[in-house]
């Protein structure tokens, strides 16, 4: 098991090998979660030391993007001009950081949060950053570090194209992406599609 191996560490102030609570209190453990029952064992106890309802939990965030779900996949397959490839799956977690995957379909959403609609839509955009402008990237040459720095910055959308779904919470993205982000968001009245905006910003900002 890869304790470290989420995506999101690269935008984090901390130091991105550095290990979450939870995943130092597992790897500190010396169980083998490779082992299911072990693994649920680990789970149940923990649950039960937080006091969680999972169930009730599970369905509180479930219906909340029911109320919502339907009409952002619309505007996020608006903006992007395709769907997503893939169904993408989610999990909930009491980690603080929501990790995701790629190339295997998922993300992480943490029960405790008060903007779970949130989480779950700034996770989608980079799926669909990912299956859209990362070959932008590719195609120009430009590095992973720079294509990471730009999905980032772009979930202001959240703010401009979802604000009034999500009830006035703001994604405030990540003090690494700043300059960028403000370059972004400056321009983007000028476009009403990410794919020919992202030429423009690959054109003219890198």
């Amino acid at each position: 098991m890869e304790w470290d191996n989420f995506q999101r560490g690269m935008n984090s102030k901390n130091h991105p090998g550095e290990l979450l609570p939870l995943a130092k209190e597992m790897k500190d453990s010396h169980l083998d979660f490779k082992n299911k029952e072990v693994f649920l064992d680990f789970i149940q106890k923990k649950t039960a030391s937080l006091n969680l309802n999972l169930a009730d939990n599970f369905f509180k965030i479930k219906n909340n993007w029911k109320k919502i779900g339907t009409e952002s996949t619309n505007r996020m397959n608006v903006l992007f001009k395709e769907s997503l490839m893939h169904d993408i799956t989610v999990y909930l977690t009491i980690s603080s950081r929501c990790g995701y995957n790629i190339d295997q379909h998922y993300f992480f959403v943490n029960m405790f949060s008060e903007s779970t609609n949130l989480i779950i839509l700034h996770e989608l955009l980079h799926f669909y950053t990912y299956q859209t402008i990362l070959p932008m990237f590719k195609e120009r040459e430009l590095d992973y570090d720079k294509f990471n720095d730009y999905k980032e910055a772009l979930t202001f959308l959240l703010n401009t194209n979802f604000g009034d779904l999500l009830n006035g919470v703001l994604d405030k993205g990540y003090e690494k992406q700043k300059d960028l982000r403000v370059y972004i968001e400056r321009n983007w009245p000028n476009f009403n599609n990410v794919i020919d905006f992202s030429k423009f910003v690959i054109e003219n900002y890198y």
